[in-house]
């Protein structure tokens, strides 16, 4: 059934959404300075790209699987169509290509890690002029893939693949460090609008991806030797907390995030998940924080408004409000320690068995991980594990 679409605007109203919601771009997006209006089979940069479906969209672009129509043989690529609003000058996304390609970085060991640009146009269409950035096809992204292939997905090789992964962008001394978005309304159709909106594609065969990982999107990248810190609209469950309290980081920022990502490569769950479904909320981040970490440092406590929404001091101590919420929930027994998390991650309960193992990692692994992962996790930027010492840690080299 169609849903009720922004029933204050008629403009929008020319727009019917049918299946769920929750996994498409918002239809007040299409406007003047934002989304390019795209439609199956329509054609960009000329005729050279037809369009055939959509991989996804974020904050500030849709990406489209396009066939690039001036090879005879059928050739496909990924095109990132950015909206109006970011115009040349701030473009991080071709800077950064740009600035690594100056750097020889794309012939260096490694660079076949990173996803840089073939080409880049413009597209001129009713919501201003547009950058077009085309890539090479890739898969799916790492917890897409960990869902639609379960059967197939081996958390041992997802482990394995980030291992060689830091060690290769980040090990290697000679790679350049970046700090890694009708009259009525019902029968005229509003041309700075698509017609209909479409979902992201299927990845259902898993024997057509090679299994070779790649790191895509700089648009929140930036070199920190000429920028300093700066704040980066990285994903809440990725976010180190001097973003938050301080509102810039750097590369301590990019560790902290390596810490999360190693977590969930291995365990397949994520170390930090608030529930931020309108958008960050600071208040569900912290207390996830607080609930593995513990308190936060003074200066940023001191900081932090109604605390007590966040922290219920009792007889029994000090917790989280989120402890609480899963005492209510019937889960009392919630990890509240790096190693308690991941050694929680090796099962699942059901309404048969509390405690099925899906998972094998070995004590000896899980003393290692934690820590390394407890090193990762400082609240403090400076007390985390410097980038050559992480990758020197034992765990990328089990």
């Amino acid at each position: 059934m169609p849903s009720k679409l922004h029933q204050d605007s008629p403009k929008w109203r020319s727009v019917i959404l049918c299946g769920d919601e929750d996994y498409l771009e918002s239809v007040r997006s299409y406007r003047s300075g934002g989304h390019h209006p795209v439609h199956i089979n329509d054609r960009l940069d000329g005729a050279r790209y037809r369009v055939l479906h959509k991989f996804g969209y974020g904050g500030s672009s849709t990406v489209w699987l396009c066939q690039d129509n001036i090879y005879r043989t059928p050739t496909y690529v990924a095109i990132k169509i950015l909206i109006a609003l970011r115009n040349e000058a701030n473009c991080r996304e071709l800077h950064m290509a740009q600035h690594l390609r100056a750097l020889g970085v794309d012939k260096q060991p490694g660079a076949h890690l990173l996803c840089f640009p073939l080409r880049d146009f413009r597209q001129t269409g009713p919501n201003g002029t547009h950058i077009c950035i085309v890539y090479p096809v890739l898969g799916p992204p790492l917890d897409l893939a960990r869902e639609t292939f379960e059967d197939h997905f081996n958390q041992d090789d997802c482990a394995r693949i980030v291992r060689g992964l830091v060690y290769e962008i980040v090990g290697k001394p000679e790679t350049v460090k970046v700090v890694v978005k009708d009259l009525s309304g019902e029968h005229v159709l509003c041309p700075d609008i698509p017609q209909y909106l479409v979902h992201s594609i299927d990845f259902i065969e898993p024997h057509h991806l090679s299994g070779q990982i790649s790191i895509t999107d700089f648009g929140e990248s930036f070199n920190h030797c000429t920028e300093g810190e700066r704040l980066t609209g990285i994903p809440r469950a990725y976010c180190a907390p001097e973003l938050v309290f301080d509102k810039k980081g750097g590369l301590a920022a990019d560790l902290w995030a390596l810490g999360c990502l190693a977590f969930e490569a291995r365990t397949g769950k994520k170390m930090i998940w608030p529930a931020d479904l309108l958008g960050p909320n600071d208040r569900e981040y912290l207390m996830h924080v607080i609930l593995l970490l513990g308190r936060l440092p003074d200066k940023w406590w001191d900081t932090v408004e109604n605390r007590d929404a966040i922290i219920v001091r009792s007889d029994g101590g000090t917790h989280s409000r989120l402890e609480l919420r899963m005492e209510k929930w019937g889960n009392p027994e919630e990890e509240r320690s790096i190693d308690a998390k991941i050694r929680a991650s090796c099962y699942r309960n059901t309404q048969l068995d509390r405690n099925i193992k899906i998972l094998d990692i070995s004590e000896a692994e899980v003393e290692v991980m934690s820590k390394l992962l407890e090193q990762l996790l400082q609240y403090e930027p400076e007390k985390r594990l410097a980038a050559q010492d992480a990758v020197n840690h034992e765990w990328f080299r089990m």
